[in-house]
């Protein structure tokens, strides 16, 4: 049986239901500045970088401001998050609670902004449970390269062949894979395409279902 080291997880999607979130954000800043995006515009730019998701948005709407944009999503998101709490997967605090737990490192590796990052931690009160955590301005290039996930490998001296990577979007999935890390894929908001489904090393139907086959791994602890 193949030994893991370090468990490296996405954030929105994954640990957080804020795919949801952020797509009514974004339709509502889009709202501000005249036109609406639909769900099939808007969907396939889950898991990429604010950059790729102006130009899809661009791509229908070439007049549209982005630093506008920008202030608008991020203002009412975290409105949103504030008032309501931000919305977490079922099964996500068992799981960070038993990595903590059992000593098993942990890194946050997101393509959001390091400002949402830090403000959703600190509501959650999650800083305590990860080793390090890595945002899309930490790198050069974003999901789906695989620097955020080597960084990360590399900050925890740990190698990629050593890792679980846990993902829900297409993006995601190959940074793990260019990686050479283990990916476990737990579904979301987005079809996977056939091609990238053969690449994940295991679908795990949420956090629960991942647990579970996190019991039955060896796992050299921290």
């Amino acid at each position: 049986m193949k030994t893991f080291r370090a468990i490296l997880l996405d954030m929105d999607g994954v640990l957080t239901d804020t795919e949801r979130t952020g797509g009514r954000m974004l339709r509502r800043a889009c709202r501000m500045q005249g036109f609406d995006m639909m769900d099939d515009q808007w969907q396939p730019l889950i898991g990429t970088s604010f950059e790729k998701t102006c130009d899809g948005i661009r791509q229908f709407h070439p007049a549209f401001d982005h630093r506008r944009f920008l202030e608008d999503w991020q203002r009412e998101t975290f409105r949103y998050v504030e008032h309501n709490g931000v919305p977490i997967k079922p099964g996500a605090r068992e799981l960070l609670e038993y990595l903590r737990q059992e000593k098993i490192p942990a890194a946050l590796c997101s393509n959001n902004r390091r400002v949402v990052i830090d403000h959703y931690l600190d509501l959650l009160n999650w800083r305590g449970y990860f080793q390090r955590v890595f945002s899309g301005e930490d790198v050069l290039r974003r999901k789906p390269d695989p620097e955020t996930y080597l960084k990360a490998c590399s900050e925890m001296k740990v190698s990629p062949s050593s890792c679980i990577g846990v993902e829900d979007s297409p993006s995601g999935l190959l940074s793990l894979n260019k990686a050479g890390i283990y990916s476990v894929y737990i579904p979301d908001l987005i079809r996977i395409p056939r091609d990238i489904q053969g690449l994940i090393g295991r679908r795990c139907e949420n956090l629960h279902d991942f647990l579970a086959f996190l019991r039955t791994c060896r796992i050299e602890k921290g």
